[in-house]
């Protein structure tokens, strides 16, 4: 309310909401964080953001946009392969999920064992929508 162009609050906002449970809402405050700052250097976090919304709705031809999205603007981040290998086996495409996995381990040596509690959404049915395909192709032991 106190600035309703800072992009950065409209990111925050959106990823709050997502997490509670108002996703579409998050959706659209992410979305529009992007528009209104294009150039923002935070950009791929906040497409990882609308990546994990989208899957955690089961929309995951949208969230593997975002993820490939984000990605493209920082290949050298592992969280963001690393959301993208969770796109990926959502969608059954197991070889390029493993290979973005092992790229998040030559990034970042070390990074899957960091990740391997993380739980997004303290729901645990959103958490199931969001890793079902690392846990059905045996890319992720579930938590």
């Amino acid at each position: 309310e106190l600035n309703p162009y800072n992009a950065t609050a409209h990111m925050g906002l959106g990823n709050r909401l997502d997490l509670i449970g108002r996703t579409d809402e998050g959706i659209e405050k992410l979305q529009y964080a992007l528009q209104f700052n294009p150039r923002d250097p935070r950009r791929g976090l906040c497409m990882v953001m609308l990546s994990r919304a989208n899957s955690s709705i089961e929309n995951y031809e949208e969230a593997l946009r975002w993820a490939k999205e984000a990605v493209s603007v920082s290949s050298e981040n592992p969280d963001f392969h690393y959301r993208l290998a969770i796109c990926l086996a959502n969608l059954d495409c197991i070889e390029e999920a493993q290979k973005n996995l092992q790229l998040c381990e030559k990034l970042k040596p070390g990074f899957l064992k960091e990740r391997k509690a993380w739980l997004p959404y303290s729901n645990p049915e959103r958490n199931q929508k969001f890793f079902q395909g690392m846990w059905k192709h045996n890319l992720l032991e579930p938590v």
